[in-house]
């Protein structure tokens, strides 16, 4: 599901051509989705369309938010595992300590890891994982790892993939409490809305 801003039009097109392999992947579903103003950088509807794709078998289901800043977290009250993809010369490598993406990220992959980038996707690296060990742990035993991958080259694809299974597996009973909290949030969240828009 890809998350798009409503005051830049949406652009289901443009996440069809961005996405041309998955798109006609006859097991994948690519849904493009409007926020409408709905602040937190997902659309009103993510909760119940992750849900509605899960109950009609889809096993992996990936939610990509707008991201327009560090508040935007309301990802943390759909997603079992967060992934935070920063790109080297996002700044990020600074932010490591503050509140907001950086917080509820599971696991960090550093994208673009390729050609002219690699030097700074590999320091950029170095300085999320020094930051990290000072961060409080959100899960015992587990620090977020950082993984350097690239999108375009599929480079290091399959073990980004496998650190994601590897968390589900080790930390499935937080999983099932955050699931139990996440309804409840998104039970309330939905009730507001449609309250404060009737």
């Amino acid at each position: 599901m890809c998350i798009r801003d409503s005051s830049t039009g949406g652009s289901i097109l443009g996440d069809k051509t961005r996405m041309e392999k998955l798109a006609v992947e006859p097991k994948a579903f690519v849904r493009p989705s409007p926020t409408r103003g709905v602040m937190g950088g997902l659309a009103l509807s993510t909760s119940e369309m992750t849900l509605f794709c899960e109950n009609i078998g889809f096993d992996v289901i990936l939610i990509e938010t707008v991201g327009l800043g560090q508040n935007e977290t309301e990802v943390d009250n759909v997603a079992d595992v967060i992934v935070y993809v920063i790109p080297p010369g996002s700044g990020d490598d600074l932010q490591g300590d503050k509140k907001g993406v950086m917080e509820i990220a599971d696991i960090i992959a550093v994208n673009k890891y390729d050609g002219p980038f690699e030097m700074a996707c590999k320091k950029l690296k170095m300085d999320l994982d020094f930051s990290l060990h000072f961060r409080e742990q959100r899960y015992k035993g587990w620090t977020p790892p950082v993984i350097l991958c690239s999108a375009s080259e599929g480079k290091n694809i399959d073990k980004l993939y496998g650190t994601v299974e590897d968390f589900r597996v080790k930390r499935m009973e937080d999983i099932v409490k955050k699931r139990c909290n996440q309804y409840a949030s998104n039970m309330w969240a939905y009730i507001t809305n449609i309250t404060m828009n009737a």
